[in-house]
């Protein structure tokens, strides 16, 4: 019990995993294991606990499970031993998704030596889990790379993209923040319009030449610029790349991932864009 608490991460937490019949309640789990045995002991644990658990048998299977998911899992369980490619070739597979960047993937393995966590660590997982499983420090595991389960994540996909869509431009509470002057927001939004693109042209070429000091100074201009319009969505996901950015080496960032990037901020920044003229069509 006292190992569960210490692992817990905070008091929320800790709480949630001492009650354990619910403390995931509502989060999705994509488990990779290819042994049928596992694959049942995770998947009732996991129910039990509230978790919508989806079944991966290899690593190839679990890679493009992750990947064609419309709403990323909140976590993913990968076992290191599998039959086509193993857990740590998967997970760097996964890993060159700029939107899957930010998934926590947790290893379940049998091998608990140094070497064998930092092989996990390199690959770009965020922690493991022994096997044979105990379900306490299972739970423990998960709900520190989570967070406590909340209600929110057992909502159907349409109803999340629903959420989503609301917060796309939250232009309500943007001009609430500057003390309801509506005409300053309208005269805002022609500025973000020029230099949300100007940020992120700023950010392409800071990340192409290795100029890392540039592509953070545009993020994170572009950051905040699009928390100042009430864009919640563009505003999580530029952060959230910004957080990997300083995470990482130059020689790390491959092309493919941040041509990622830069795809993903262009098509949530037309998103807002469109939301702006819809609701401000004269300020262009």
């Amino acid at each position: 019990v006292a190992e569960a608490l210490n692992a817990g991460g905070n008091s929320q937490g800790k709480e949630a995993v001492v009650k354990g019949s619910q403390c995931l309640q509502g989060m999705r789990l994509l488990v990779v294991e290819d042994n049928l045995l596992n694959q049942q002991v995770a998947l009732e644990l996991l129910e039990a606990n509230g978790a919508v658990v989806t079944l991966a048998s290899g690593g190839v299977e679990g890679k493009m499970l992750a990947l064609s998911a419309v709403v990323p899992f909140d976590a993913i369980l990968m076992d290191l031993q599998m039959p086509d490619i193993d857990g740590l070739e998967a997970t760097r597979q996964i890993r060159l998704n700029a939107h899957m960047l930010s998934v926590p993937i947790i290893a379940m393995t049998a091998n608990a030596m140094q070497s064998d966590k930092d092989a996990c660590l390199a690959a770009g997982m965020v922690d493991h889990i022994a096997k044979p499983i105990e379900l306490d420090r299972m739970l423990a595991t998960i709900v520190r790379h989570t967070g406590p389960a909340k209600a929110s994540r057992g909502v159907a996909v349409e109803e999340q993209t629903e959420s989503d869509s609301s917060k796309v431009l939250n232009y309500e509470l943007a001009i609430k923040r500057i003390n309801g002057k509506r005409d300053l927001y309208e005269r805002l939004v022609g500025v973000f319009r020029t230099e949300s693109q100007a940020h992120l042209e700023g950010f392409q070429q800071g990340v192409q030449k290795g100029d890392m000091s540039v592509a953070g100074i545009n993020l994170h201009s572009l950051k905040g610029a699009a928390g100042t319009m009430g864009a919640e969505i563009l505003q999580q996901l530029v952060s959230s790349i910004e957080e990997d950015l300083k995470s990482m080496s130059v020689d790390r960032i491959t092309e493919v991932m941040y041509v990622g990037w830069i795809k993903d901020i262009e098509n949530s920044l037309c998103d807002v864009v469109f939301a702006l003229d819809l609701n401000f069509p004269q300020a262009k």
